[in-house]
């Protein structure tokens, strides 16, 4: 009689639990064209934990931005579909449509905002605004990034801005999709930072995608801070087939060996054209615009109407081919129209955006706040010996961008 009324009680607990989860997460409403619309985080978060194939087909639009820090299903974040290399997968095969708004403030421990999207699949129309993927799992079926892990389907006309993507163990990782096999056009990572956290050996970390696999990227850009180690890029850790077509890439690469201004890793049959990075690297061995080959069987691919800036100093031991000076063009060459024509009829050139140089017609970089600081520190580290009152073990110089409403010292020495 006792065990049959614990029982009862425990499944009336678990029902008022449910009853409270489903109060706090709004109903659905539906515009006249069928798509499903989301005005509330509590939507999304249970879009996330659907696994149902028809819900993951369906459209969905969003119809403002949604502001995650305010939401009130406190579940952690989970990706949208899943992906773990079996039977079971499961994509996201329907439409989301940002329509034009934002995401901001998502933090999430799982690999992206979506863990798959299928064949099938369109994601357009979404910026992602200081968004933070911490992914800790040691699951090499997880690629880290901030929109997309793998994408089977398209991207189009999105932005991730001021976002941040760490990856403890997995590789490739990147800015804003981790492993390409889809399409993806239109689209950027701006002012974020994508990190391999652990001393270990991984590969593969890119600006904007880790690892190209297949598919097309086009007109699309990554202006960040990458912190990894082999085949690390600007825009690419790794190509390794498909096609990536008018793209450039900016900011810091620090990586160890063969890392590269736009790509770590560049291989046939993959293609590369009417490209440009100006991004600084640091590392022991790589190239202004291409790391190397990657794989010791692979073949070099060759970049076609493809360059770098030759201002900043090379890493010390540079791959002669990938640094030839037809790749080349120094600061004032890229600050001009005519390396904007030269490129393609996609790219064009005005001294106020882009800090001069090219930018894509069809997705120029956002607007940087007025009241945004970006400090760029050279640190070195060493420790101090207090008897003799001298510093040594030094280490370094290690270059870092810091971005925020107001630098501090304290978040020079936490960036150090």
């Amino acid at each position: 009689m006792r065990h049959k009324k614990e029982t009862t009680t425990k499944i009336t607990a678990i029902f008022l639990a449910a009853m409270l989860l489903a109060a706090l997460i709004p109903s659905f409403s539906f515009a006249d064209g069928g798509e499903i619309l989301i005005s509330e985080p509590e939507q999304l978060v249970a879009l996330a934990y659907s696994r149902d194939a028809a819900e993951l087909s369906a459209s969905y639009r969003l119809t403002r931005d949604i502001d995650m820090s305010n939401c009130a299903d406190k579940r952690p974040m989970k990706a949208i579909g899943d992906y773990s290399g079996s039977q079971n997968d499961i994509a996201f095969n329907g439409v989301f449509d940002g329509g034009g708004h934002k995401i901001t403030n998502l933090t999430s421990t799982a690999e992206a905002l979506f863990s798959y999207i299928g064949e099938s699949g369109v994601v357009k129309n979404l910026t992602l605004e200081n968004a933070s993927v911490h992914f800790g799992q040691n699951n090499s079926f997880k690629y880290p990034a901030a929109l997309a892990s793998l994408n089977r389907g398209e991207i189009s006309d999105c932005m991730v801005i001021g976002s941040s993507v760490v990856s403890d163990y997995c590789s490739p990782a990147g800015g804003v999709v981790g492993t390409n096999f889809g399409t993806v056009r239109r689209s950027g990572f701006w002012g974020g930072s994508v990190t391999f956290a652990v001393s270990k050996l991984g590969t593969s970390h890119g600006g904007f995608v880790g690892n190209q696999r297949g598919g097309v990227i086009e007109e699309c850009f990554a202006d960040s801070v990458i912190n990894a180690k082999k085949w690390v890029g600007g825009f690419a850790g790794k190509i390794e087939d498909g096609v990536i077509s008018d793209c450039f890439s900016k900011g810091i690469v620090n990586g160890t060996e063969e890392a590269g201004g736009f790509a770590g890793a560049f291989m046939k049959p993959a293609e590369m054209r009417n490209c440009y990075s100006t991004a600084k690297v640091n590392a022991q061995s790589g190239g202004g615009l291409v790391g190397g080959k990657g794989f010791s069987f692979a073949a070099a691919a060759e970049p076609i109407n493809c360059y770098y800036l030759s201002d900043p100093d090379l890493p010390e031991s540079s791959d002669t081919f990938f640094c030839d000076p037809l790749f080349a063009k120094t600061t004032d060459e890229m600050r001009s129209a005519e390396f904007a024509k030269a490129l393609s009829d996609k790219w064009a050139y005005d001294a106020d955006i882009n800090g001069g140089y090219p930018y894509l017609i069809s997705a120029a970089p956002p607007d940087t706040p007025d009241k945004t600081d970006v400090v760029t520190a050279r640190l070195m580290i060493a420790g101090y010996d207090k008897d003799k009152y001298e510093f040594y073990k030094q280490a370094g110089p290690y270059e870092t961008v810091i971005t925020k409403d107001t630098v501090t010292v304290s978040d020079v020495l936490s960036a150090a």
